[in-house]
């Protein structure tokens, strides 16, 4: 059976986490899962609420380190993963119940490195509302190295990666303070990449601590 990693790196996201990680438990689907958070540096008592909502998850690793970035707390969580696929989680983003589900349907499908979804933003949780539908609009990508640079490909939450290839890729560049962008450019060398239309995840609008 397949292995989903999720690995989800939190900076002071107290007010979003229970909701962000009763979304990663309730995730959908024919496949293991392993959870890996990585508290980076967090002073609100983020890393206490991880312990305690996860301490009966099964095949769950909390790494904590000092405050140094998303790059580098992405990365040390991808050196941790085992699994086939990785699944990135923002440490505020809430994920529909089919996302993994959809997303591994379609890069199954397609045979590609990376599928992107879409993602909207709320102002107050009552607005998150995820639709039961089929994939949408579904895409292809190939030799995606130019159309990353010049689109920005990037994203954490809504996207599914083959994680073979981004070990071999090397996953994130830890000199540079954002995690995504390099680590899409990387694995753009890899394969082809594949999109689809519908809406997985939600994140919020106008927080000061959202990059």
């Amino acid at each position: 059976m397949l292995k989903i990693s999720y690995v989800c790196p939190v900076f002071n996201k107290i007010s979003y986490l229970d909701k962000v990680l009763n979304a990663i438990y309730s995730q959908i689907g024919d496949f293991e899962k392993e959870y890996i958070f990585v508290n980076d540096g967090s002073t609100d008592g983020s890393l206490d609420f991880i312990r305690e909502k996860t301490k009966k998850w099964p095949n769950t690793t909390i790494l904590s380190q000092k405050n140094t970035g998303p790059a580098i707390a992405t990365q040390n969580g991808i050196k941790r993963s085992k699994g086939d696929f990785l699944k990135l989680v923002g440490g505020d983003d809430i994920m529909a119940p089919n996302c993994t589900q959809i997303l591994l349907e379609v890069i199954k499908k397609t045979k590609t490195v990376a599928v992107f979804s879409k993602y909207k933003l709320f102002k107050k949780f009552s607005e998150i509302k995820f639709k039961s539908e089929k994939i949408q609009n579904l895409y292809v990508i190939q030799n995606p190295i130019e159309r990353t640079l010049i689109s920005n490909f990037s994203g954490t939450t809504p996207n599914l990666y083959d994680n073979k290839f981004i070990k071999k890729s090397g996953g994130c560049d830890t000199k540079i303070f954002v995690e995504d962008f390099s680590l899409v450019l990387r694995l753009s060398k890899y394969g082809n990449f594949s999109f689809i239309k519908n809406i997985l995840s939600f994140g919020p609008a106008g927080d000061q601590n959202r990059i």
